[in-house]
């Protein structure tokens, strides 16, 4: 199992938004070939989620409580400097180019 890794969000929260989102955090860990995604809200409380196999992984991001499109949620993956979460991204990319 590998350790968590932050998901940093800075394009997804626009606090000069007249609909401004609640803050929270997201972390992502493998486990032999699955995804857990961990939500840390404003408080500190963390929650998982899954595992979910990567296909599975993209319809759960755009449910309670991540709300996430798909595509911004692979963009935050391609531009993040952790190379596991970069190929995650891409292999995702692919998936919703395929769709």
């Amino acid at each position: 199992m590998k350790k968590k890794k932050r998901l940093f969000l800075d394009s997804y929260f626009d606090f000069d938004s007249i609909f401004p989102q609640e803050y929270f955090e997201v972390m992502l860990q493998e486990l032999s070939e699955q995804w857990i995604i961990y939500y840390v809200d404003s408080q500190g409380k963390e929650k998982a989620y899954g595992p979910y196999p990567e296909p599975e992984l993209m319809e759960q991001i755009t449910l309670s409580p991540f709300f996430f499109e798909q595509i911004v949620f692979v963009y935050h993956l391609i531009e993040h400097s952790d190379p596991d979460l970069r190929d995650l991204g891409i292999r995702l990319l692919k998936r919703l180019a395929q769709k």
